[in-house]
């Protein structure tokens, strides 16, 4: 770790040598919004079945570590079971091909993350790490898999399912929305340069009454 800030010093110090003003642009750090979104799942009935070439289950460990090892993509999926010390992870399968993957997360889980932009409560899931696989995206998989989890909460006897997202992501916040969920506030976080996951969030906020 200190070995890492020191190099991290260095280099600011010779960017504040070179350019000044860049240095300070890059030293105040950037700031980013989320948009949270709530959903009592007790009111959501399973979606309809997508067919027989679909297949929605849950991955043990083995399965998501070995999915871990075989790309980039999957490289936030192997932080979050380093995090989280087991899977949390369900997965959609069509024709035996990745299609999605979604993480149902506990507030005992959620208090395990380095930075947790919810701040589950008792009674609370959030539904998070959502990833459509290329090949299958356009096909309405993101909300399908949304209910889904949904109902599996509903029976595991969660009373609020959350989900959050960049605020300016229309994309994300559409297959949101279509699946049933309302915004109910924001969560605002400042990204310190070179500590991602140690800047901790300097302002947050979401409404409670929704």
């Amino acid at each position: 770790m200190f070995p890492a800030i020191a190099l991290r010093l260095r280099k600011g110090i010779t960017l504040a040598a070179k350019d000044p003003k860049l240095f300070i642009r890059f030293a105040a750090g950037r700031w980013e919004r989320y948009a949270v979104f709530s959903l009592d799942p007790g009111g959501v009935s399973p979606p309809a079945d997508l067919g027989c070439d679909y297949q929605f289950r849950f991955l043990a460990d083995p399965e998501l570590r070995d999915l871990c090892a075989n790309g980039p993509e999957f490289l936030y999926y192997r932080r979050r079971l380093a995090w989280f010390g087991c899977s949390n992870v369900y997965a959609l399968f069509c024709r035996g091909e990745l299609a999605h993957l979604a993480s149902l997360v506990s507030p005992q889980q959620d208090r395990r993350l380095p930075l947790r932009l919810i701040r589950l409560q008792d009674g609370e899931a959030e539904i998070a790490a959502c990833l459509t696989m290329p090949a299958f995206r356009g096909r309405g998989l993101y909300p399908y898999v949304i209910r889904r989890l949904c109902w599996i909460a509903a029976q595991q006897g969660v009373e609020r399912v959350l989900m959050t997202t960049m605020a300016g992501n229309k994309a994300s916040r559409r297959g949101i929305e279509k699946a049933g969920f309302h915004c109910c506030g924001y969560t605002y976080r400042i990204i310190l340069p070179g500590f991602p996951y140690h800047s901790g969030l300097l302002y947050r906020w979401r409404k409670t009454n929704s």
